[in-house]
C-alpha cells in the first residue's frame, strides 16, 4: 500500500516505480557486482517483509478510515524518527530542499495511505494489488504528457496490456457490488497518485524524498480521522494496525530504499512484482480469500505485462565497463 522506490527514469523507458508507497533515492551510477549481489538481497528481503501487510490490515478487523488513521500516525511517527535518527540536524534542510513541491509530494503520499488501505478493505486483497500495479504504467504516460518523454514501443504495448488486465478485473468485480467496484478505483487512484509522486521526482531530479514520506504519511492519517469509525476497539485490532503501519512499512521501505541505490530499476521492479503474487498467496491461505477467475487471468495479464517489460529494460540497460565501477 500502500509503498517503494526507484532510480529516475530512463528516456524512453518511461518511469518504473515500485508497487507500494515509498521514498525514491538516486541510485548509483554504477553498482560493482558485489553492491548488486548485496542490493538484490535486501531489496528481496525488503519485499519479504511487505507481503504480510495486506494480510495484516486484514486481521485488523478495523474500518477502512479508522484503519487509514492508525497506519498514517503510526507509520509516519516510526519513519519520521528514522529520519531525525540518519539526517541529524540536517532534516530540515532536506525537507526544504525540495522547495514547495516538497508540500505536493507528502499531499500525494496522504492521498495514498488513505487510497490503498481503502482499496485493500474494500475490494479483494488481488484486485487492490493488481489495480495499485498500474503504478508504473501510469507514470510512463504521465511522464509522456508532462516531462516529454518518449513511450518506447515496449512500454506502450505494457501499457496496453495492463489495461486489458485491469479491464478483466473490473468485469469481474461488477457482480461483487459497488464496494468492490469502488475499492479498484481507489487503487488506481493510489497508483495514479504514486505515479504522480515519481514524475515529480523525474521533474525535480532529487536526491532523495525520504524525509518527505514520514510527514506524507501523518497527513494522511490526519485527513482520514474524521472519516474513522472505531467503536469498540480491542487491543488486537490496534496491535495488528501498529504492525503494518508501524513496524511492516517503514522497515520494508528502509530495505528496499538501501538496496535498490545498488539496483538496476528494472531488476528492482521485478523483485517487487512478488509483492503482488504472494501478499493475495498469503490471505488467501489464511483467510481463504480465492481472488476469483477474473482476477485470476487479469492478474496473468497484467503481471505478464509488467514481467515483460521489466525484463526488456534489463536486458536493454548497458552494463557497465570495469572502468566505470565503483571502486
Amino acid at each position: 500500500m500502500p509503498g517503494r522506490e526507484t532510480g529516475p527514469a530512463t528516456p524512453g523507458g518511461g518511469a518504473m516505480p515500485e508497487l507500494s508507497p515509498a521514498p525514491v533515492v538516486a541510485p548509483l551510477e554504477a553498482p560493482s557486482p558485489a553492491q548488486a549481489r548485496r542490493g538484490l538481497l535486501v531489496v528481496a528481503l525488503g519485499v519479504l517483509v511487505f507481503t504480510p501487510d495486506a494480510l495484516a490490515m486484514r486481521m485488523s478487523g478495523l474500518d477502512a478510515f479508522a484503519l487509514a488513521t492508525l497506519r498514517g500516525l503510526f507509520g509516519g511517527t516510526v519513519l519520521t524518527l528514522g529520519c531525525l535518527l540518519v539526517f541529524g540536524r540536517g532534516l530540515p534542510r532536506a525537507i526544504l530542499g525540495l522547495g514547495r513541491w516538497g508540500l505536493a509530494l507528502a499531499a500525494l503520499e496522504a492521498a495514498t495511505t488513505v487510497l490503498f488501505t481503502v482499496s485493500i478493505m474494500w475490494t479483494s486483497v488481488a484486485n487492490a494489488m493488481l489495480a495499485f500495479a498500474a503504478t508504473p504504467m501510469l507514470a510512463a504516460l504521465m511522464a509522456r504528457a508532462f516531462l516529454g518523454e518518449r513511450i518506447a514501443p515496449q512500454t506502450a504495448a505494457a501499457i496496453a496490456a495492463t489495461a486489458a488486465g485491469l479491464a478483466l478485473v473490473a468485469a469481474g468485480a461488477w457482480g461483487e457490488g459497488a464496494a468492490s467496484l469502488t475499492g479498484i478505483a481507489a487503487g488506481v487512484l493510489s497508483a495514479f497518485c504514486i505515479a504522480s509522486f515519481f514524475v515529480i521526482l523525474r521533474r525535480l531530479k532529487a536526491a532523495s524524498a525520504t524525509p518527505m514520506i514520514g510527514p506524507g504519511w501523518l497527513l494522511g492519517g490526519l485527513i482520514a480521522l474524521p472519516f474513522a469509525s472505531f467503536g469498540p476497539t480491542e487491543p488486537s485490532q490496534i496491535a495488528w494496525a501498529f504492525a503494518s503501519g508501524g513496524i511492516i512499512m517503514p522497515a520494508a521501505i528502509a530495505l528496499i530504499s538501501w538496496g535498490s541505490r545498488r539496483l538496476p530499476a528494472a531488476e528492482t521492479s521485478m523483485l517487487t512484482l512478488l509483492e503482488v503474487v504472494t501478499g493475495p498467496i498469503l490471505v488467501w491461505a489464511v483467510l481463504g480469500e480465492n481472488p476469483g477467475a477474473w482476477t485470476l487471468a487479469g492478474g496473468a495479464v497484467v503481471l505478464s505485462a509488467l514481467a515483460a517489460h521489466a525484463a526488456w529494460r534489463w536486458r536493454a540497460a548497458p552494463a557497465p565497463s570495469p572502468a566505470e565501477a565503483p571502486a
